[in-house]
């Protein structure tokens, strides 16, 4: 029955994520899909089941799979304009394996898995590519249920071999991009590789919240229990993940204050063949 509930809860989220790409535009998916909508309960579970000290370790864990989510999200990136659907997703999977190893490597340290993870994700906006290549025709898109349910199953799976694989494998298992993977490969049906790259944009700008929930969760589970923490951690995710949103808009506000307002000018108005002062 747990397993169940978890593979419900997983299902709804990637539901409510594709819908949210088709209604409310890329940009607010990505960023959705980049939260720890399922790291979170994950970790609030391996807390109630193994101990807060456990807990803690799988969320260190998660911070540093950070890397494996950005290696994921540039390669599809890069393979979208270049590649049909199957094979790109093939390729972005292959990639994002490739960054387990260094990410297994960080894993022991907060620090070490925070530095890769915001190190990584810097290098892949930077690298980020520009124009797909046209020619590429769209597929058909994905039924949402279907998609739902195939990540609904993948997320139980998941849960359940977190539990007897260690501190270690819980964390990487519990921030597998399931809905990251789901999402792009249906934007990239419905809206071609420029659909796919303007949701994993944004994916990538989400890390970042990521990121810090991992870390406040791992320092405040054992002090202050495994829902304070998620409260905590939850808020610091949702405000790193707006940062690349409400800076533009903070930069133009404060350039408007620092210019002052307008003087008013001294020419006269000609207004019915009369200067009016």
């Amino acid at each position: 029955m747990d397993g169940l509930w978890k593979a419900a809860a997983t299902a709804l989220t990637v539901a409510v994520l594709m819908g949210l790409a088709r209604g409310a535009g890329h940009r607010v998916a990505g960023l959705l899909a980049a939260l720890p909508t399922t790291t979170a309960p994950a970790l609030v579970w391996l807390a109630a089941d193994q101990g807060p000290a456990f807990a803690a370790r799988a969320a260190v864990a998660s911070v540093a799979a950070c890397t494996v989510l950005a290696a994921f999200a540039g390669a599809y990136a890069v393979l979208a304009g270049r590649w049909r659907l199957g094979w790109t997703l093939v390729g972005a999977l292959g990639v994002a394996a490739l960054a387990v190893a260094p990410a297994c490597w960080a894993a022991s340290q907060l620090s070490r898995s925070l530095a890769l993870a915001l190190l990584s994700t810097a290098v892949v906006a930077w690298a980020w590519p520009g124009r797909p290549v046209a020619g590429l025709g769209a597929a058909r898109p994905p039924a949402i249920w279907l998609t739902a349910l195939a990540a609904g199953a993948l997320g139980a799976l998941a849960a359940t071999l977190g539990g007897v694989m260690g501190s270690l494998g819980a964390g990487l298992i519990a921030s597998l991009p399931v809905a990251g993977v789901a999402v792009a490969v249906a934007e990239h049906a419905r809206h071609g590789p420029a659909g796919a790259r303007a949701f994993l944009q944004a994916y990538l700008a989400g890390l970042v919240g990521k990121a810090g929930f991992g870390a406040v969760f791992a320092l405040a589970v054992a002090p202050w229990g495994a829902g304070a923490a998620c409260a905590l951690a939850s808020l610091m995710a949702v405000v790193l993940a707006m940062l690349p949103v409400a800076w533009p808009l903070l930069a133009r506000t404060l350039a408007r204050a620092l210019r002052g307002p307008r003087q008013p000018t001294d020419r006269p108005t000609r207004a019915h063949g009369r200067d009016v002062c």
